[in-house]
């Protein structure tokens, strides 16, 4: 009959009867019932596992700890036996503890350590850290590049600032400048077009621009308080001038333009004489004066260059001719066209 190990209870027999082993059960269950009595007994009494002592609750503790350290305790190092010369180190300075004969004693790190130096090689990671650092040939490059072929005057950032009025907000500035501009392609004034220092700028006197319904302009430039400057106004209608000038004194009045009109109408003077209709056809005649000197009997050959248009009374009417011109009339008693004199002329080519 086997038992277990550890208390020697019985155990049922495989070949047993039932009845057989029920007694050796009945058995063992009653010695299991007396250990389990006997273990509660002995730990009837005893502490949880979880419980806590006061410093008081412990027997002799309270009278251990007196004349012990607090938790919150210090000590200078003139107070540990074997530390030396610990209270005359100054009280500034890099010191360190060095273990020597006598005990520990603070030396200055730098004596210790002596002068040194070290390559670049020699500290860890250095070159590879410098590498990604700009070399100063590249960082002046690179300035040299942004400075490029600006001027002395303009090569800084503080320069650039003041030529800009240190204005942050120069491009917004100029914007509305440009934007309070009369647009070249077409705008419309709505005050005067030009202010000049003396001109008046009310009444019959001023300088002022005038816009037509059909998109045609006047400009007006009138007289100074002393008349020293005439009124002119300059139209772009169809055949009237585009530009000019006029100035008064003393009652004589310079005018220069390529078309002069007076209310409407063409105005011719010497220097800005009548076109001759048709003179510029093959075929066609024309009175004009030989501005060349040489005579030329009737049948020659002139070029146009040297014949102007002008009136049996010998006014010029324009400038040279175009073309070859054949002399169709002569002017004195041999036959011949005497220099700058009056003739008839026939185009010839």
């Amino acid at each position: 009959m086997a038992d277990t190990t550890n208390r020697g209870y019985p155990k049922p027999v495989s070949t047993n009867l039932v009845s057989g082993d029920v007694a050796l059960l009945q058995a063992a269950l009653d010695a299991i019932d007396g250990d389990v009595h006997d273990l509660f007994t002995a730990m009837s009494g005893k502490a949880a596992s979880d419980h806590t002592h006061s410093i008081s609750g412990i027997e002799g503790l309270t009278s251990a700890l007196v004349g012990k350290a607090s938790t919150t305790h210090s000590h200078a190092l003139s107070s540990l036996t074997d530390v030396s010369g610990a209270a005359a180190a100054p009280a500034t300075g890099q010191y360190v503890l060095v273990k020597e004969a006598i005990g520990w004693v603070p030396r200055e790190a730098a004596t210790l350590i002596g002068e040194h130096s070290h390559t670049i090689s020699d500290i860890t990671d250095l070159p590879l850290v410098l590498a990604t650092f700009a070399t100063q040939t590249y960082v002046d490059g690179r300035i040299a590049a942004v400075i490029g072929a600006a001027p002395v005057a303009l090569d800084t950032l503080t320069e650039l600032a003041a030529a800009l009025g240190d204005d942050p907000s120069f491009a917004t500035t100029i914007i509305g400048l440009i934007g309070s501009k009369i647009n070249k392609a077409g705008d419309t004034n709505v005050g005067l077009l030009v202010s000049i220092a003396g001109f008046r700028s009310t009444g019959e006197y001023g300088v002022d621009s005038v816009t037509s319904a059909s998109g045609n302009y006047a400009f007006r430039a009138r007289a100074k308080a002393d008349d020293s400057v005439a009124i002119i106004q300059f139209t772009n209608f169809a055949g009237s001038i585009q530009w000019g000038t006029i100035k008064a004194t003393k009652g004589v009045v310079n005018v220069s333009a390529a078309v002069l009109q007076e209310q409407g109408q063409r105005v011719y003077s010497p220097n800005n004489p009548q076109p001759v209709p048709g003179f510029a056809e093959v075929g066609s005649y024309v009175l004009a004066k030989n501005t060349s000197g040489v005579n030329a009997g009737p049948g020659a050959y002139v070029s146009g260059a040297v014949l102007v248009p002008a009136s049996a009374y010998g006014d010029v009417l324009g400038g040279p001719l175009p073309g070859i011109w054949q002399v169709a009339g002569g002017s004195n008693s041999s036959g011949s066209v005497a220099a700058s004199a009056v003739s008839a002329y026939r185009r010839y080519n």
